[in-house]
């Protein structure tokens, strides 16, 4: 398991990897350390395990005041998570050193270049 702390923008919170993990990712929003909601986002190939603690000013309710809006503001924020995530898989891959790459990990380095080699 690993996790860094993160800043983008105004975007700031803790990325990580529970490795071994078939959990889909959850990201926990909130706005000045107040909860708002957890989702499963798609986040473009994170794989299984991430989870997210994100604080970001510029997210706001939605409608039912019971969940974050879905709007550009999320988008940023996912897409801060996501690139917060392969430096954490970066510290995974030097954690385990070359021979201790298991075959989870090994997954999350297969998407994670796909992922780039799109971008």
């Amino acid at each position: 398991d690993a996790s860094v702390p993160f800043a983008v923008d105004e975007v700031t919170g803790l990325v990580g990897y529970r490795s071994g993990s078939t959990d889909p990712p959850r990201v926990t929003f909130s706005v000045g350390g107040v909860t708002l909601a957890t989702h499963a986002p798609d986040l473009g190939g994170s794989g299984p395990g991430l989870r997210a603690l994100v604080d970001g000013p510029m997210l706001r309710k939605d409608l039912s005041q019971a969940d974050v809006l879905r709007d550009d503001a999320y988008g940023r924020v996912c897409a801060a998570v996501l690139a917060a995530s392969d430096e954490v898989l970066a510290q995974l891959v030097e954690a385990a050193g070359p021979s201790g790459l298991d075959d989870w990990l090994i997954r999350h380095l297969r998407a994670a270049k796909v992922r780039l080699r799109s971008a």
